[in-house]
């Protein structure tokens, strides 16, 4: 690729200095054709950066093949990896590759790698060692050069040490590693954001240009986005398509940060506590909130709040009384 910088620029919108760190590791190791292991919490981009070391290398005129391994049952694995030939089963009617074979010279992203099977990853680690695989129905192996990328957003470590996921094949993939960050450790890049996916949005919907109230902006970067830059995006869209005005007030995410930092709150005593009392306080706490929202959506009606949670009415009552929760109270929430 001959300009390098100006294809991660148009693709990365963010200058905080943790992002940019992880940019240049990026264009880093893609000339590198070893595996790669990409870790991030859920939108923070993890296919976009397998794309980016996919086309940054040198296989960027080969495929670039990606899977969600989450999403294969147990059964189909090795079908979905190394295909299969005419006959190896009732309806293989033709030979079919697997996504090694669709792969072959390029990169073959692995998705939520931490969900793969005992079976499915023993196969996976077979291929790394011996670069070759055998499709189901013959015994004829076949050789395919690919470069592995692998994403989760999971506690690989933890998964490793309970036995989930295979040491030897983690080994394996994470020769490379990169670390996406949260949206809510990059600072400033939430404004650039922002400004990118509304112009983006306006332009896709032939909508006039909006921007964002001043208030609303301290909104978006007080918020922690646990659906990181995927979460930002959608909620400003939603506003985009919604207004009627060209400023954005972005007056649900406040109604979200309100009941964030009042989660927050009500959490924060719990780690004072010893696990069991903990436990107890917030079981109490969801069973008082849970009974509150049937007996209202039924207007105080016992019978028909047990009906809709699906339990006996003389339990349901032993939990109001429990909880100190007086049925005539919810007359009143009749529609």
């Amino acid at each position: 690729m001959k300009n390098k910088s100006k294809y991660l620029a148009d693709l990365f919108i963010g200058q905080s200095t943790v992002f940019i760190d992880v940019i240049q590791r990026i264009d880093k190791i893609a000339e590198f054709s070893v595996p790669v292991f990409v870790y991030g919490e859920t939108g923070t981009g993890k296919e976009l950066c397998a794309q980016a070391i996919h086309n940054l290398s040198r296989r960027s005129n080969k495929p670039f093949v990606a899977i969600n391994c989450g999403s294969i049952p147990d059964t189909l694995i090795e079908n979905e990896l190394f295909g299969h030939v005419k006959g190896a089963y009732t309806d293989a009617q033709s030979n079919s590759g697997g996504v090694i074979a669709h792969a072959d010279g390029g990169t073959l992203f692995l998705d939520e790698v931490d969900t793969l099977s005992q079976k499915g990853q023993v196969s996976l680690l077979r291929f790394i060692q011996e670069k070759e695989y055998k499709p189901l129905g013959t015994n004829q192996p076949f050789h395919s050069d690919v470069r592995i990328i692998c994403a989760t957003n999971a506690d690989i470590l933890s998964k490793i040490n309970t036995g989930e996921f295979r040491q030897d094949l983690f080994f394996r993939l994470n020769i490379m590693d990169v670390h996406l960050p949260p949206l809510r450790d990059r600072g400033q890049d939430i404004e650039l954001l922002a400004e990118y996916f509304i112009n983006k949005h306006c332009d896709v919907y032939n909508i006039p240009g909006k921007t964002i109230h001043p208030d609303a902006l301290k909104n978006l970067q007080r918020y922690s986005w646990p659906g990181n830059v995927r979460e930002l995006e959608h909620a400003l869209l939603k506003e985009i398509l919604l207004a009627d005005t060209p400023t954005l007030y972005l007056n649900n995410l406040e109604s979200q940060y309100t009941k964030q930092q009042q989660d927050l709150a009500q959490m924060k005593p719990l780690f004072d506590l010893d696990f069991r009392e903990a436990k107890e306080k917030t079981v109490m706490s969801f069973e008082k909130n849970y009974l509150d929202n049937m007996m209202k959506k039924t207007a105080g009606n016992v019978t028909k709040a047990a009906e809709l949670a699906g339990t006996e009415r003389r339990a349901f009552g032993k939990l109001l009384k429990k909880h100190g929760l007086i049925r005539s109270y919810y007359a009143s929430f009749a529609c």
